[in-house]
């Protein structure tokens, strides 16, 4: 055969196969142009040959089986159960669709050939798309973690019977949560199950007893030579275990070094600054008709260097200095009556506080003589928790009844919201700008009459916030008369032409009061019953206020109050 016919065959033969391999190309992908390519999986369900449509009723039933399995993570006989919301991890089936219509499909011509081989013969599984919230799973891991976390015990010093001990460390071990963030995204990538064992990682202690020993004597000296902080008369003086806290140990190669702690160190000088720390009152006036006649000096204000008194006390204990002198920062106030344009009389306010316990009387005294003499500047604001400062037994209060989780019961200073009520009438009976005020949550019978003229408070929150949006200074000025068990403020300033108008209340929705509750108390003799708090009705109460000024509207004020119905609560004694 002549060679031209051999070469003539075999170009028939190629063009032949070009052709019949081209129309196979294009039959393939005209065939699954909006299909899935043959041999695709998701977690076990066949998608390929199969439309968009059915892709998607396959995935929806699949990840809804799923979705409502809840996950459970174990450990030791304990077993965590969380939904798939709980965990914030949502199986998305747009995206999952999107990848299993993409399999051979990335738009480079042979590696899209390569990959439809592949999936024809071997297949292609896909794992399914998670949507996830990340800090809410992060959030459910660090909960597994607060509860099964036992982190090592650091060795550390203590006192026994006045000796200088060191507590052995402790090895501890830790929920690892980036493991276990993993295996539950596998677990729910793979749907392999709805166990996952929960993986920790041990934790070795960094300081040791053998360490400790290098610098107990350091530690002893340290402790042997008390240290007293001073300002003035005042002085503290933290004890043994009070400066063990204050010490930290840091290990640098092989040698132990010792250095202060800075959240003890700041936690302690606050109790400190609570006691020092004073705003500045300024001269105080006695009046006769509603004017000033003459007046005291003025108070100091006292701040205290807290960042600087923690560096002194940090190297008065690491030096085994004795004595720190208190960094005070002083404010001076104005002294100038004429300055002040402390006049006359702007406004009074007035409760009562009888049948109160002598705590609650110690209470009530205590609080309105801090902020006796106080001044505040024109534009300023008054905050009643800033100005009153701390309330605890370390600044003067006593144990009293008041009103908490629905029963009253002891607590400390009980009857400061007596002050801030009284407050709060004389800013409103002054025309002062008020801020911020809340009521009761039950009616109180020292605040009545009238309904919904009280304010309560409680540090941080709530507060009573009032402005002096006068031209000049204002005085408060206070006094409290047993006897007559009354509690008056009256704010003193310069009168700008304000007239006060009260309207109101308006009481509705009222509601019968509960029974009577009655407490045991072991400090009343038994057989005596006494009355602590007496029976109201629930309510809702609008008070309104108008301020005038050269009869221009100035401030125009509702404050609404809704109070639950109480009982009346008795004391039934019990001391033999």
């Amino acid at each position: 055969m002549p060679r031209r016919k051999i070469l003539r065959g075999l170009k028939i033969i190629l063009l032949t196969i070009l052709v019949g391999s081209s129309v196979v190309f294009f039959a393939y992908h005209l065939a699954y142009a909006e299909k899935v390519i043959p041999g695709v999986g998701v977690a076990d369900i066949r998608l390929g040959n199969k439309n968009r449509p059915e892709v998607e009723s396959l995935l929806e039933k699949k990840f809804g089986q799923r979705s409502l399995q809840p996950l459970r993570l174990t450990t030791d006989g304990q077993t965590f159960i969380y939904s798939l919301a709980d965990l914030g991890v949502v199986y998305n089936l747009n995206g999952t669709t999107a990848a299993a219509f993409k399999v051979g499909r990335c738009g480079n011509l042979v590696r899209d050939l390569q990959t439809e081989v592949r999936s024809w013969f071997e297949g292609v599984e896909l794992e399914p798309v998670l949507k996830i919230d990340n800090p809410k799973l992060d959030g459910a891991l660090l909960e597994i973690a607060g509860e099964l976390d036992d982190p090592p015990a650091e060795a550390g010093f203590g006192i026994m019977n006045e000796d200088l001990e060191i507590r052995e460390a402790e090895s501890g071990r830790v929920v690892n949560q980036e493991k276990l963030k993993a295996t539950i995204l596998a677990a729910l990538t793979n749907f392999s199950t709805a166990i996952v064992e929960i993986p920790f990682e041990d934790i070795t202690p960094k300081i040791t007893a053998a360490d400790l020993e290098t610098v107990k004597p350091q530690v002893e000296k340290i402790l042997a030579r008390p240290i007293k902080l001073t300002y003035g008369s005042l002085s503290w003086a933290p004890t043994p275990e009070e400066i063990l806290t204050f010490l930290k140990f840091q290990k640098e190669d092989t040698a132990v070094k010792i250095e202060t702690e800075e959240n003890a160190l700041s936690n302690y000088i606050q109790k400190i600054a609570a006691q020092v720390n004073r705003e500045p009152k300024g001269d105080i006036f006695k009046t006769e008709g509603g004017r000033v006649s003459e007046f005291r000096l003025a108070t100091d204000g006292l701040k205290l260097d807290e960042e600087k008194t923690a560096q002194l006390l940090s190297a008065a204990i690491l030096n085994s200095q004795e004595t720190v002198a208190l960094p005070v920062e002083i404010s001076k106030p104005l002294r100038s009556a004429n300055e002040y344009g402390i006049k006359e009389l702007l406004g009074v306010g007035v409760s009562n506080f009888a049948d109160s316990i002598q705590g609650r009387i110690n209470n009530i005294q205590t609080a309105s003589a801090k902020l006796r003499g106080i001044l505040i500047a024109p534009d300023d604001t008054f905050s009643f928790n800033k100005s009153l400062g701390e309330v605890s037994a370390q600044t003067g209060y006593d144990v009293a009844y008041i009103i908490k989780e629905g029963r009253t019961v002891l607590g400390t200073g009980g009857g400061v919201c007596q002050v801030s009520t009284t407050v709060f009438r004389a800013a409103f009976n002054s025309g002062l700008e008020i801020l911020a005020r809340t009521a009761h949550a039950y009616r109180v019978h020292y605040y009545e009459p009238p309904l919904g003229f009280d304010a309560t408070v409680f540090d941080p929150s709530p507060d009573l916030v009032f402005k002096n949006d006068t031209a000049n200074y204002i005085l408060i000025w206070s006094s409290v008369d047993v006897p007559s068990t009354t509690l008056t403020f009256e704010f003193y300033g310069t009168a700008d032409g304000r007239t006060t108008k009260m309207i109101g209340p308006s009481v509705s929705n009222e509601t019968p009061p509960p029974a009577p509750v009655y407490q045991e108390d072991p400090t009343l003799p038994k057989g005596t019953t006494q009355q602590i708090d007496f029976a109201a009705w629930g309510a809702d109460a609008t008070l309104k206020r108008e301020v005038y000024r050269h009869g221009e509207l100035l401030h125009n004020d509702t404050f609404t109050s809704h109070y639950k119905p109480w009982q009346a609560v008795y004391l039934v004694g019990t001391r033999q």
